[in-house]
């Protein structure tokens, strides 16, 4: 199975593990050149019930193992469960910090063998280019190493 179908594959089974009543979709989208995945909020037109679109860019999910892409598409399930789509009053770096830490936690439960890797892989932001992730990463690395 290639990566896009297995990320495609991966939303919806993650989307009906943590019981999310809105719809959620993932759609390939290369537009995204600097992220991996995004989600976005819709409405559908006919019956204004909300729905979600998980988009991912097909070039950048390939450099990725499968671990990796189930803790990203919890990542941005998180963003939709803490409500981030739709309520942009907290700021940016408090919204990656928390659907992080929700991610971590899904992680810890779904996905036990993959939680390790998830925490260690934070590590990697101290440095990061762009400071919203690297301050947001950097204190729950702090949280878990101390």
């Amino acid at each position: 199975m290639n990566k896009e179908k297995y990320f495609e594959n991966t939303t919806e089974k993650l989307h009906k593990l943590l019981k999310i009543h809105s719809d959620v979709f993932a759609k390939q989208d290369n537009r995204l050149k600097n992220n991996i995945a995004n989600i976005q909020h819709y409405i559908y037109k006919d019956t204004k019930e909300d729905c979600y679109l998980l988009r991912y860019n097909s070039n950048n999910i390939k450099k990725y193992p499968k671990w990796q892409l189930i803790h990203i598409i919890f990542h941005e399930l998180a963003h939709l469960v803490l409500g981030h789509c739709k309520d942009f009053c907290i700021s940016k770096v408090d919204r990656e910090y928390r659907a992080e830490k929700l991610s971590l936690l899904w992680t810890k439960q779904y996905y036990p063998e993959y939680y390790r890797r998830s925490i260690n892989y934070l590590g990697k932001y101290k440095t990061y280019r762009i400071k919203i992730y690297r301050e947001a990463y950097t204190k729950l690395w702090k949280e878990f190493h101390g």
